[in-house]
């Protein structure tokens, strides 16, 4: 695509820029539980996680793929009551395995979104926004090949022992490649967390995808299982580190889908001292 590099350029010089607006913001950890922020998309928190994340026995030759998805996060005040939370989710490398052998490395594409958010936490920490696709990716099988807009929704509780909630996305192309497929998807997050000891907590947040212009049959995503993470600190950097395991329960019927998820993912996470803080 002609404006391919232009994108890809504008998308990392965004996230770089919100990456020097987190580190600018690091400050020494105020009493707040940094395990409540690991997982909440629409907190007060700066952080950059960077997710290995492997697609395993796709098909019937168990094909495998995998991407190295960056999220940042950098929230700031619009008002004293409402905070606005971007977010630049980036797929690079990403692998993605042929029908027979060999496969295809490249840029995926991304998908930038923003939420609003009450400034004030009440019982539940809710935020809205707009969701984006942009066709960064630098080959067909690594992209959709479709500029996207919708919106995303997020919505949270946080009792003494963890977090529950989910957020939800849907997607419609709005431009781009009129040889490509029309792009009509749904991304739901549930996610909960029980807190452990020493900083450890259990996990869920498996993203369940809906392809609605798709046949029943290959319409479906569903990985199902869990894993552990801990938040840790080296030097005065705060860190949380998680390792999930899921197995996709809807195998499709006709396109290839893998049957195991396995991600690995490290967040570096820069909490704000008592002044600042949400």
């Amino acid at each position: 695509m002609k404006y391919s590099w232009t994108l890809r350029y504008v998308v990392s010089t965004m996230t770089a820029l919100l990456l020097l607006v987190a580190i600018g913001q690091a400050q020494e950890a105020s009493e707040t539980d940094l395990r409540k922020e690991v997982q909440n998309p629409v907190g007060s928190l700066t952080k950059v996680t960077f997710a290995n994340i492997f697609d395993l026995d796709a098909g019937a030759l168990n094909r495998n793929s995998y991407v190295l998805q960056t999220q940042t996060v950098a929230p700031f005040h619009l008002t004293g009551s409402w905070l606005v939370v971007p977010t630049i989710i980036v797929n690079a490398p990403r692998y993605q395995p042929d029908s027979v052998a060999g496969g295809t490395t490249g840029f995926g594409d991304s998908s930038p979104r923003v939420f609003l958010s009450p400034a004030r936490v009440g019982k539940v920490i809710w935020g809205v926004g707009p969701t984006f696709l942009l066709p960064t990716a630098t080959r067909t099988d690594t992209g959709q090949g479709k500029w996207g807009l919708g919106p995303a929704v997020g919505a949270f509780m946080q009792p003494k022992w963890g977090t529950i909630g989910f957020t939800v996305v849907n997607t419609w192309s709005v431009a781009g490649d009129s040889n490509r497929p029309k792009v009509n998807k749904m991304a739901l997050q549930p996610t909960a967390q029980y807190n452990l000891p020493e900083n450890w907590y259990l996990t869920t947040e498996p993203e369940i995808d809906a392809n609605w212009n798709a046949a029943n049959g290959n319409r479906w995503f569903v990985p199902v299982g869990g894993g552990a993470g801990k938040v840790f600190k080296v030097g005065r950097q705060s860190l949380a580190g998680t390792v999930l395991v899921y197995r996709n329960v809807t195998p499709a019927a006709t396109i290839p889908s893998p049957k195991w998820q396995v991600i690995g993912a490290l967040t570096f996470l820069f909490p704000r001292g008592k002044s600042e803080s949400r």
